[in-house]
Protein backbone atom coordinates (compact mmCIF):
# COMPACT_ATOMS: atom_id res chain seq x y z
CA UNK A 1 0.00 0.00 0.00
CA UNK A 2 1.71 3.22 -1.24
CA UNK A 3 0.85 6.43 1.21
CA UNK A 4 1.05 9.73 0.39
CA UNK A 5 4.12 11.91 2.21
CA UNK A 6 2.68 15.06 4.05
CA UNK A 7 4.76 17.10 1.54
CA UNK A 8 2.73 14.77 -1.51
CA UNK A 9 -0.68 15.89 0.32
CA UNK A 10 0.50 19.49 0.46
CA UNK A 11 1.42 19.77 -3.46
CA UNK A 12 -1.95 18.07 -4.38
CA UNK A 13 -4.22 20.30 -2.48
CA UNK A 14 -2.19 23.30 -3.99
CA UNK A 15 -2.96 22.22 -7.62
CA UNK A 16 -6.15 20.99 -6.78
CA UNK A 17 -6.99 24.53 -5.39
CA UNK A 18 -5.26 26.23 -8.28
CA UNK A 19 -7.39 24.96 -11.09
CA UNK A 20 -10.44 26.31 -8.76
CA UNK A 21 -9.59 29.79 -8.21
CA UNK A 22 -11.02 32.59 -9.25
CA UNK A 23 -11.81 36.00 -8.79
CA UNK A 24 -15.52 35.71 -8.64
CA UNK A 25 -16.66 36.35 -4.97
CA UNK A 26 -20.39 35.32 -4.99
CA UNK A 27 -20.28 31.89 -6.08
CA UNK A 28 -18.85 28.75 -3.68
CA UNK A 29 -17.37 27.39 -7.03
CA UNK A 30 -16.39 30.96 -8.89
CA UNK A 31 -17.80 32.17 -12.48
CA UNK A 32 -18.59 30.30 -15.08
CA UNK A 33 -19.99 27.41 -13.79
CA UNK A 34 -24.01 28.46 -13.59
CA UNK A 35 -25.86 27.28 -11.11
CA UNK A 36 -25.78 23.94 -10.25
CA UNK A 37 -23.62 23.54 -6.92
CA UNK A 38 -24.37 21.16 -4.20
CA UNK A 39 -24.17 22.68 -0.77
CA UNK A 40 -22.83 20.09 0.95
CA UNK A 41 -19.71 19.86 -1.17
CA UNK A 42 -19.01 23.36 -0.64
CA UNK A 43 -19.00 22.97 3.06
CA UNK A 44 -16.25 20.28 3.08
CA UNK A 45 -14.05 22.31 0.45
CA UNK A 46 -14.72 25.07 2.91
CA UNK A 47 -13.84 23.30 6.03
CA UNK A 48 -11.17 21.17 3.92
CA UNK A 49 -9.24 24.65 3.73
CA UNK A 50 -9.56 25.26 7.15
CA UNK A 51 -7.83 21.85 8.09
CA UNK A 52 -5.23 22.66 5.79
CA UNK A 53 -4.63 26.09 7.15
CA UNK A 54 -4.05 24.20 10.40
CA UNK A 55 -2.24 21.52 9.33
CA UNK A 56 0.27 23.47 6.69
CA UNK A 57 0.02 27.01 7.99
CA UNK A 58 -1.22 29.56 5.48
CA UNK A 59 2.80 31.23 4.67
CA UNK A 60 3.67 29.53 1.41
CA UNK A 61 2.38 29.61 -2.21
CA UNK A 62 -1.04 29.20 -1.24
CA UNK A 63 -3.18 31.26 1.74
CA UNK A 64 -5.19 28.39 2.72
CA UNK A 65 -7.04 30.39 5.55
CA UNK A 66 -7.83 33.50 2.74
CA UNK A 67 -9.36 30.58 0.17
CA UNK A 68 -11.38 29.33 2.77
CA UNK A 69 -12.83 32.21 3.77
CA UNK A 70 -13.73 33.37 0.18
CA UNK A 71 -15.98 29.89 -0.16
CA UNK A 72 -17.08 30.43 3.49
CA UNK A 73 -18.58 34.23 2.33
CA UNK A 74 -19.77 32.81 -0.38
CA UNK A 75 -21.81 30.06 0.90
CA UNK A 76 -23.39 32.42 2.93
CA UNK A 77 -24.43 34.51 0.10
CA UNK A 78 -25.43 31.79 -2.38
CA UNK A 79 -26.62 28.87 -0.11
CA UNK A 80 -28.26 30.08 2.74
CA UNK A 81 -31.35 31.60 3.09
CA UNK A 82 -30.52 34.87 4.98
CA UNK A 83 -34.31 34.96 6.43
CA UNK A 84 -34.67 31.01 7.50
CA UNK A 85 -31.39 30.70 8.18
CA UNK A 86 -31.82 27.33 7.08
CA UNK A 87 -29.27 26.12 4.19
CA UNK A 88 -30.43 25.97 0.43
CA UNK A 89 -29.92 23.28 -1.58
CA UNK A 90 -27.84 24.55 -3.76
CA UNK A 91 -26.87 27.67 -5.53
CA UNK A 92 -30.02 27.10 -7.44
CA UNK A 93 -32.44 26.24 -4.43
CA UNK A 94 -33.84 30.08 -4.35
CA UNK A 95 -36.73 29.74 -6.17
CA UNK A 96 -40.55 29.87 -5.38
CA UNK A 97 -40.11 25.18 -5.83
CA UNK A 98 -37.50 24.99 -3.55
CA UNK A 99 -36.61 27.96 -1.48
CA UNK A 100 -38.04 26.68 1.88
CA UNK A 101 -36.59 23.32 1.93
CA UNK A 102 -32.99 21.57 3.06
CA UNK A 103 -30.86 18.43 3.10
CA UNK A 104 -30.80 17.57 6.52
CA UNK A 105 -26.59 16.02 5.66
CA UNK A 106 -26.04 19.97 4.75
CA UNK A 107 -26.57 20.52 8.50
CA UNK A 108 -22.70 19.94 9.81
CA UNK A 109 -22.66 21.61 13.11
CA UNK A 110 -19.05 21.23 13.19
CA UNK A 111 -18.58 23.20 10.11
CA UNK A 112 -20.38 25.63 11.58
CA UNK A 113 -18.62 26.59 14.43
CA UNK A 114 -14.69 26.44 12.36
CA UNK A 115 -16.62 28.97 9.97
CA UNK A 116 -18.05 31.34 12.92
CA UNK A 117 -14.49 31.18 14.75
CA UNK A 118 -12.56 31.81 11.67
CA UNK A 119 -14.49 34.45 10.12
CA UNK A 120 -15.71 36.34 13.40
CA UNK A 121 -19.27 36.18 11.74
CA UNK A 122 -22.23 35.28 14.48
CA UNK A 123 -24.08 33.98 11.43
CA UNK A 124 -22.89 30.66 11.48
CA UNK A 125 -24.01 30.29 15.24
CA UNK A 126 -27.43 31.53 13.59
CA UNK A 127 -27.01 28.83 11.28
CA UNK A 128 -26.09 25.93 13.31
CA UNK A 129 -29.11 26.95 16.08
CA UNK A 130 -31.46 26.73 13.43
CA UNK A 131 -30.52 23.49 12.09
CA UNK A 132 -30.29 22.31 15.84
CA UNK A 133 -33.46 22.99 16.69
CA UNK A 134 -35.34 21.39 13.46
CA UNK A 135 -33.33 18.19 14.09
CA UNK A 136 -34.70 18.27 18.03
CA UNK A 137 -38.38 18.67 16.35
CA UNK A 138 -38.18 16.29 13.69
CA UNK A 139 -36.82 13.42 15.93
CA UNK A 140 -39.40 14.08 18.53
CA UNK A 141 -42.50 14.22 16.34
CA UNK A 142 -41.22 12.10 13.64
CA UNK A 143 -38.97 9.66 14.39
CA UNK A 144 -39.18 9.31 18.29
CA UNK A 145 -37.86 5.85 18.92
CA UNK A 146 -34.84 6.73 16.21
CA UNK A 147 -33.93 9.99 16.51
CA UNK A 148 -33.52 9.74 12.54
CA UNK A 149 -34.01 11.92 10.08
CA UNK A 150 -35.57 12.44 6.73
CA UNK A 151 -33.56 12.81 3.74
CA UNK A 152 -35.12 16.40 2.72
CA UNK A 153 -37.11 18.88 4.78
CA UNK A 154 -39.70 21.06 3.42
CA UNK A 155 -41.19 24.33 5.08
CA UNK A 156 -38.62 25.59 6.77
CA UNK A 157 -40.23 28.91 6.32
CA UNK A 158 -42.72 27.28 9.12
CA UNK A 159 -42.64 24.17 10.55
CA UNK A 160 -40.16 22.06 9.57
CA UNK A 161 -41.76 18.72 8.15
CA UNK A 162 -40.90 15.45 6.45
CA UNK A 163 -40.58 16.20 2.25
CA UNK A 164 -42.93 14.40 0.33
CA UNK A 165 -42.31 11.65 -2.00
CA UNK A 166 -40.56 12.67 -5.03
CA UNK A 167 -39.69 16.15 -3.96
CA UNK A 168 -36.78 15.76 -5.29
CA UNK A 169 -34.83 12.76 -6.18
CA UNK A 170 -37.42 9.94 -5.77
CA UNK A 171 -40.55 8.32 -3.50
CA UNK A 172 -38.02 8.04 -0.84
CA UNK A 173 -36.83 12.24 -0.46
CA UNK A 174 -38.97 12.42 2.86
CA UNK A 175 -37.17 8.85 4.57
CA UNK A 176 -33.90 7.87 6.00
CA UNK A 177 -32.24 7.06 3.35
CA UNK A 178 -28.98 7.86 0.74
CA UNK A 179 -28.60 11.47 1.88
CA UNK A 180 -29.45 11.11 5.71
CA UNK A 181 -27.19 8.52 6.10
CA UNK A 182 -24.81 10.28 6.34
CA UNK A 183 -25.73 13.13 8.97
CA UNK A 184 -23.87 10.91 11.64
CA UNK A 185 -20.46 11.93 10.49
CA UNK A 186 -20.52 15.56 9.49
CA UNK A 187 -23.00 15.89 12.11
CA UNK A 188 -20.86 14.65 15.00
CA UNK A 189 -18.12 17.19 13.61
CA UNK A 190 -14.24 16.57 13.85
CA UNK A 191 -11.79 17.75 16.74
CA UNK A 192 -9.52 19.78 14.30
CA UNK A 193 -8.44 22.33 17.11
CA UNK A 194 -11.75 24.74 15.95
CA UNK A 195 -13.46 23.59 19.37
CA UNK A 196 -16.09 22.31 17.24
CA UNK A 197 -16.60 19.07 18.56
CA UNK A 198 -20.03 19.67 21.10
CA UNK A 199 -20.74 17.89 24.18
CA UNK A 200 -22.25 15.07 23.18
CA UNK A 201 -25.58 15.70 24.64
CA UNK A 202 -26.63 17.56 21.33
CA UNK A 203 -29.77 16.35 19.01
CA UNK A 204 -27.95 14.95 16.34
CA UNK A 205 -25.79 13.28 18.56
CA UNK A 206 -28.85 11.02 19.48
CA UNK A 207 -28.65 10.23 16.12
CA UNK A 208 -25.46 9.53 15.51
CA UNK A 209 -25.91 7.39 18.53
CA UNK A 210 -28.80 5.14 17.29
CA UNK A 211 -27.05 4.55 13.93
CA UNK A 212 -23.60 3.37 15.61
CA UNK A 213 -24.99 1.39 18.62
CA UNK A 214 -27.62 -0.24 16.97
CA UNK A 215 -30.02 0.19 19.93
CA UNK A 216 -33.25 -1.05 18.43
CA UNK A 217 -34.07 -5.17 18.64
CA UNK A 218 -32.39 -6.67 16.11
CA UNK A 219 -30.49 -3.48 14.14
CA UNK A 220 -27.99 -4.90 12.31
CA UNK A 221 -24.88 -2.02 11.61
CA UNK A 222 -25.08 -3.72 8.05
CA UNK A 223 -28.75 -2.47 7.33
CA UNK A 224 -27.85 1.08 7.97
CA UNK A 225 -29.22 2.11 3.96
CA UNK A 226 -32.43 0.91 4.82
CA UNK A 227 -35.11 3.08 4.68
CA UNK A 228 -37.84 4.67 6.82
CA UNK A 229 -37.27 6.88 9.97
CA UNK A 230 -39.35 4.26 12.53
CA UNK A 231 -40.27 0.35 13.04
CA UNK A 232 -42.13 -0.48 10.62
CA UNK A 233 -41.58 1.42 7.83
CA UNK A 234 -37.92 -0.03 6.78
CA UNK A 235 -38.08 -1.93 3.51
CA UNK A 236 -35.57 -4.21 2.12
CA UNK A 237 -31.75 -2.37 2.70
CA UNK A 238 -31.29 -0.77 -0.38
CA UNK A 239 -30.06 2.61 -1.21
CA UNK A 240 -32.25 4.35 -3.04
CA UNK A 241 -32.03 7.38 -5.45
CA UNK A 242 -30.22 8.22 -8.25
CA UNK A 243 -28.15 5.17 -7.15
CA UNK A 244 -30.36 2.54 -6.37
CA UNK A 245 -28.46 0.17 -8.17
CA UNK A 246 -26.19 0.00 -5.72
CA UNK A 247 -27.38 -3.13 -3.20
CA UNK A 248 -26.25 -3.97 0.07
Amino acid sequence: MNLLSRSDCRRRSQRCLSTRRTDEENHPRGGGHGSDSATDGDLEIAYGLLVADKKWGSTGSVNYKTEAVRIINAIKKSEIDNSTKFTLLGDWGNDAEYKNSSRSSDWMPGHLRAFAKATGDSFWDQVRTRSETAVSRLQSQYAPNTGLLPDFVVTTNSTPKPAPADFLEGEYDGKYSWNACRDPWPGRGRDHGFGERGDGSGPQDDHVDQVRDGRRPGEDPERLLAVGLEDGERPAPVLHGPRSRWRR
